[in-house]
């Protein structure tokens, strides 16, 4: 019984030190599945912040995005971030390394270039809200939807011809042919035009184009910017604003209580955003885009006088009533040509990634 008693205290105690021996071994294996859990959640996480670091420096790109590699240090750990445009998309990949763990997350962004709807460009002249309003004197005044060249020409083939109005009601079509006939004076007194021919306009109706959200961002990254002071009028002064090879934006502040006046001779290329009402009786050649826009409850009063010209498009954005008065030799020429040089600015090729369109991990 003594030699049994014995023998069985010793398979106890083995039994007992075989299954602490079990119980430590689980425990060290539990942590090191612990730390090793924690070590690549901190790599996977720094991996995310890449990517999140990555798509803060393309949506805060105005030029358009090449391809790029950006490493950095956070939170103990490493990143490295590779981004390769690809058409309509961004593919990110991104790695962080946390402890000599490496995780590898992978996305593809989907971006927008920032520019004005297409439709915009697809008209001599476009009125955003309505009622629209127009003056001129049709056997002096061209407005001419056909495509231009980028030296004003009439191009060869013609294939892009657009409208030589654009508005986005139905009733604005009869308003603007009924009222086409007048002559407007800057003196703010309307007149019949007894003597003109009234020309027949080629109207296009598209109530879905809406670019005044652009115009802020527009404002925002202007070039050059003059802007009124009280109610005296500002007189923007001679000037050439960019190139064909570098078209800018210029911003024109005319204030709530004034008009901007250019009566000097200039010559531009890219952008021109009008605040309030504008009368340009001097020598202008715009070659792109003309917006004219008003914080006010009615739209902008613009007159063409002189010998102005626009070649591209010319477009009212923001509120009802804006009118558009052609005088003397003034004329808006629709040019493709023109506006796609516009549409390649730096300015208006914002991306704007707001989307993750695929997720590898």
């Amino acid at each position: 019984m003594g030699n049994n008693a014995i023998l069985s205290v010793l398979g106890l105690m083995v039994f007992f030190g075989i299954i602490n021996t079990t119980l430590n071994t689980k425990n060290a294996q539990s942590s090191q599945n612990i730390s090793s859990y924690v070590v690549n959640d901190a790599a996977r996480e720094i991996a995310y912040d890449g990517l999140s670091v990555a798509r803060l420096r393309i949506d805060s790109s105005f030029a358009a995005v090449d391809s790029f590699s950006i490493s950095g240090d956070i939170a103990g750990g490493s990143y490295t971030v590779t981004a390769i445009p690809r058409g309509d998309t961004i593919k990110v990949q991104s790695t962080g390394t946390y402890q000599g763990t490496s995780y590898t997350a992978q996305a593809s962004l989907f971006h927008h270039v920032k520019y004005l709807p297409a439709s915009v460009y697809q008209s001599a002249i476009h009125f955003q809200a309505t009622p629209a309003w127009l003056f001129w004197q049709p056997s002096a005044n061209p407005i001419d939807g056909r495509d231009h060249d980028t030296s004003g020409a009439l191009t060869a083939a013609r294939t892009n011809d657009g409208s030589d109005i654009t508005v986005v009601s139905p009733s604005d079509s009869t308003n603007i042919n009924n009222r086409s006939s007048q002559k407007w004076y800057f003196d703010w007194n309307r007149s019949s035009s007894e003597n003109s021919t009234q020309a027949s306009l080629k109207i296009k109706v598209d109530p879905t184009v809406t670019p005044s959200s652009y115009v802020d961002t527009l404002v925002a990254n202007a070039d050059y910017v003059y802007r009124a002071t009280g109610t005296t009028p500002i007189h923007v002064p001679s000037a050439s604003w960019g190139s064909k090879n570098n078209p800018v934006v210029v911003y024109v502040d005319a204030g709530s209580f004034s008009y901007a006046i250019f009566d000097s001779q200039y010559v531009g290329w890219g952008v021109l955003v009008v605040r309030g009402d504008a009368w340009l009786p001097g020598n202008m050649r715009w070659n792109g885009l003309v917006i004219s826009y008003t914080a006010a409850q009615t739209g902008s009063q613009f007159t063409l006088d002189g010998t102005s010209e626009i070649l591209g498009s010319l477009i009212f954005v923001g509120n009802p009533y804006s009118e558009l008065d052609l005088e003397a030799s003034a004329k808006v020429l629709y040019s493709s040509s023109t506006l796609q040089i516009i549409k390649n600015m730096a300015k208006l090729n914002k991306y704007i990634v707001n989307s993750v369109s695929q997720w590898y991990e």
